[in-house]
């Protein structure tokens, strides 16, 4: 925890946050926040620092990036009030801070991992028809995230007219039976190319006990079924070859 003046220089610092920045408690009185912020997360910060002072909010939260004394990264949760004086002027702001790096280092993985194996993870929320999608998911799906209308046609939609009436009824059945589904079905992207898509999902259940969500996984799985195809294929050529001779 920390107090900061209006212009970002230090004021108090608990032993918590000297610790985590490598700082003795007098040389952390030295320095401003922005000093020690990542470039790239300054901007943000100071913008929401100076909506404060503008009276537009009384607090922010973000998460972003200081450099400690021996040049490592750290990111932290910030959560920022503003103090106000007697006359209702800006007088100092109260810092909380949270470490964060081992989650963000962990997603950071998990994310590339996923999008090496081509594994987009969803989330419907069927009450109000929110849909959300990961970057990955948007990569598979081949749509512009700025065209994307977070509901639940834009997944529908892009699913082969062959197989959408199969995909809707395993939707269907896991809300109203609150039953975890598994399924394959195909998509038809816009430029014409057809994916195999293997779909899991599961319902979420609210304090009631009714389904108000399901979360899931879409893996492209079409080199694995173009190669299980090409194995048929060859397994029924090697057969009419057996029976010809």
């Amino acid at each position: 925890m920390a107090i900061v003046d209006t212009h970002g220089k230090w004021i108090k610092a608990n032993t918590a946050l000297c610790d985590l920045l490598e700082y003795t408690n007098e040389e952390m009185l030295q320095l401003r926040f922005q000093d020690i912020t990542h470039p790239d997360d300054l901007a943000p910060d100071v913008a929401l620092l100076n909506k404060c002072l503008s009276g537009e909010i009384s607090n922010y939260s973000m998460e972003k990036r200081y450099y400690t004394k021996s040049g490592k990264v750290i990111w932290v949760l910030l959560i920022v009030y503003l103090a106000k004086d007697k006359k209702g002027r800006p007088d100092n702001f109260f810092a909380q801070i949270q470490d964060i790096t081992d989650v963000k280092v962990y997603k950071e993985m998990r994310n590339t991992a996923l999008s090496h194996a081509k594994i987009g993870t969803w989330a419907w929320y069927s009450n109000n028809d929110q849909l959300v999608w990961d970057e990955t998911m948007f990569s598979i799906y081949d749509v512009d995230p700025a065209r994307f209308s977070g509901k639940y046609s834009d997944f529908i939609d892009n699913v082969c007219e062959e197989d959408k009436l199969a995909v809707s009824d395993k939707v269907k059945i896991s809300i109203d039976r609150d039953e975890e589904f598994l399924t394959r079905f195909r998509i038809c992207l816009k430029n014409g190319q057809v994916r195999y898509i293997e779909g899991r999902g599961r319902p979420c259940i609210d304090s009631s006990g009714k389904v108000y969500a399901l979360t899931g996984i879409n893996r492209d799985i079409t080199e694995q079924v173009l190669y299980e195809e090409e194995i048929l294929f060859s397994q029924q050529q090697l057969k009419a070859a057996n029976v010809d001779l």
